[in-house]
C-alpha cells in the first residue's frame, strides 16, 4: 500500500472547530503523515493534528509562543525522498525560486 501524505496550511483557527474536525475526517484521517505548512495560529490545532505523525513549520501569522516551538522550515525524508516544508512569503511572482533558494538540498 502506498504511503500517503496530507498537506494543509493557513488554518488561521483560534480553536479546533466542528467543521475542522469534519474536514480532518474527510481528508486527513486516513493519511500516514500530515504536513502543516504554517499559519496554524492555535496550538490546539497542532495537538489535534498530532493524532497522526505530524510535521509542521511556523508561518508569518503564528504567535510568538507557537514560533518558539516550530521551525521556519523543515526538510524531511519520506521513503527516500527529501521534502521541503516552508511557509511561502511575498508576492507570488518569484516565490518558487525563493523557496528553492532556501532549500537547495530538496
Amino acid at each position: 500500500m502506498a504511503f500517503t501524505i496530507g498537506v494543509i496550511s493557513d488554518t488561521h483557527l483560534r480553536q479546533v472547530t466542528k467543521e475542522f474536525e469534519r474536514l480532518y475526517e474527510k481528508y486527513l484521517a486516513d493519511k500516514d503523515l500530515i504536513i502543516h505548512a504554517g499559519d496554524i495560529v492555535c496550538e490546539d490545532v497542532i495537538e489535534f493534528l498530532s493524532q497522526k505523525p505530524l510535521k509542521a513549520v511556523c508561518g508569518n501569522m503564528d504567535p510568538f509562543e507557537l514560533r518558539k516551538k516550530l521551525l521556519p522550515k523543515e526538510i524531511i525524508d519520506v521513503e527516500g525522498f527529501k521534502l521541503g516544508v516552508i511557509h511561502g512569503w511575498g508576492p507570488s511572482a518569484g516565490l518558487e525560486e525563493r523557496i528553492l533558494n532556501e532549500m537547495p538540498e530538496t
